[in-house]
């Protein structure tokens, strides 16, 4: 599995940005969450950006980079896919404009039922902002391999 360059960092809290792809658990500086989920949930923004992408081309990317982009809590805009809280010990949480987006494509007319399991899974199981209930990589294997058995079988 990828690590999109976590392991490069010694230590998660001395992070000084975030980056589109960054789990919460790295924006929360919790050391106990850097594990291998965290690559699981910048797999599922790419896998998101690529079903975005597929469906809708550049100017699908574009607009949803722009339905994600806020300023967070510290004042700068970003474009990651979750929001964290405001409280300590507060949950992150996906944001509204990609919650919205995934609907968005699940309604797209080239969406394919195999297309929306997938993102069923993207949204509920990979983007999961709680690390200790996100999926692992191994259930993720399993998961997609459904999925893949169900596209061969259409």
């Amino acid at each position: 599995m990828a690590d999109f360059g976590m392991r490069r960092q010694s230590d998660p809290r001395e992070r000084r940005v975030a980056t589109t792809y960054e789990a919460p658990e790295l924006d929360m500086r919790d050391p106990a969450g850097v594990t291998l989920k965290a690559d699981v949930f910048s797999l599922g923004c790419v896998y998101l950006e690529y079903i975005t992408w597929l469906l809708m081309g550049q100017a699908g990317l574009t607009a949803f980079e722009a339905a994600r982009t806020e300023v967070d809590r510290w004042g700068y805009q970003m474009d990651t896919f979750f929001e964290s809280g405001t409280r300590i010990g507060e949950i992150p949480r996906l944001k509204k404009g990609v919650l919205e987006w995934i609907q968005k494509l699940k309604k797209h007319p080239h969406c394919h039922q195999v297309i929306g399991d997938l993102l069923e899974l993207i949204k509920k199981e990979m983007l999961d902002p709680n690390y200790r209930t996100r999926i692992d990589s191994g259930r993720l294997v399993v998961e997609l391999g459904k999925i893949w058995d169900k596209w061969r079988g259409n």
